[in-house]
């Protein structure tokens, strides 16, 4: 009986190892929708970002959010993450006016860029595509 169990343990396993592929690494763990609404975002709250945790993190700037629940714009705060590599910036997400009236969200993604100038500052981008230094 252990035989058999182990043997079919065994199985899932090898089985379940032949399932994983590089293709979905560098994909996000979810698809983001455009949004589109009519309300325009409020101004940039202004942060201070705290001090760097390691020293290969990058500042993720916060940017106004549409929560359809509750109709309104919400303050998604800015945070410290880790690149996904070398040489990429942050670009947070940015609403943009529609011709015809209304707005779109452009999601937040990473652009190559450097995330420090050359005298060790950290580089953060605003949702206009500004870069700050600190």
């Amino acid at each position: 009986m252990k035989r058999t169990l182990a043997t079919l343990l065994f199985g899932v396993v090898v089985a379940g190892a032949g399932c994983y592929s590089d293709e979905y690494a560098s994909q996000p763990a979810y698809a983001q929708r455009p949004v589109t609404i009519a309300v325009p975002p409020p101004a940039p709250v202004p942060e201070v970002p705290p001090p760097q945790p390691y020293a290969s993190a990058v500042w993720m700037s916060g940017y106004w959010d549409w929560r359809p629940d509750l109709n309104r714009h919400v303050w998604v705060a800015g945070h410290w993450a880790t690149p996904p590599r070398a040489g990429v910036a942050y670009m947070p997400p940015s609403w943009h006016p529609y011709a015809g009236g209304g707005y779109y969200r452009v999601p937040g993604r990473w652009v190559a860029a450097p995330n420090q100038d050359a005298y060790g500052r950290h580089i953060a981008y605003d949702q206009s595509g500004r870069p700050h230094y600190f």
